[in-house]
């Protein structure tokens, strides 16, 4: 099944530099998101063509959505679960709704690995990472991610708008 718009893929490779060059403690990791526009003209066209109703579609967008974590293929909870902004995307919405991507439009998920990410512990009680400056740069490096999404995102967005003035 191809879904409207699949074609449209951003790739991010690389390394990703932080503000002033900083390297980030979090060590490598890769990273998958989907991004869904919820406008009503993009579900239409996606109720078509999957054929569930948009209520269903929405119903299931908001149980899934958000960013996984997962280290050595094993779920690190709570990250990605309902309701559970732990990049707190919603609140940079906000702050610049037309640019921004909330929490309920992303369903992804980070891969990460005890062995080269060795900054990145879990809490005692094994419910999520330890506070630190490692999980900082995680959270920071997958926000420069976003940002650049989210940047051509707009952009394509934009072109597509007629020229008003």
């Amino acid at each position: 099944m191809k879904l409207p718009n699949a074609e449209k893929l951003i790739n991010v490779y690389g390394k990703v530099t932080l503000d002033n060059n900083h390297i980030p403690q979090c060590g490598p990791f890769s990273i998958e998101l989907r991004v869904w526009d919820r406008d009503p003209d993009s579900m239409r066209s996606l109720s078509k063509n999957i054929n569930l109703d948009i209520g269903q579609i929405r119903k299931d967008l908001d149980e899934a959505c958000g960013v996984s974590i997962y280290r050595d293929d094993f779920r690190v909870l709570p990250y990605g679960e309902s309701h559970n902004d732990w990049l707190r995307l919603d609140l940079r919405r906000v702050q610049n709704p037309t640019l921004r991507l909330s929490n309920n439009q992303i369903l992804g998920y980070i891969m990460i690995s005890a062995d080269t990410n060795p900054n990145l512990r879990d809490q005692s009680n094994r419910e999520g990472l330890m506070s630190g400056s490692a999980l900082d740069d995680l959270k920071s490096s997958v926000l420069v991610i976003l940002n650049e999404i989210e940047t051509r995102r707009y952009k394509n967005t934009t072109e597509k708008e007629p020229n008003t003035t």
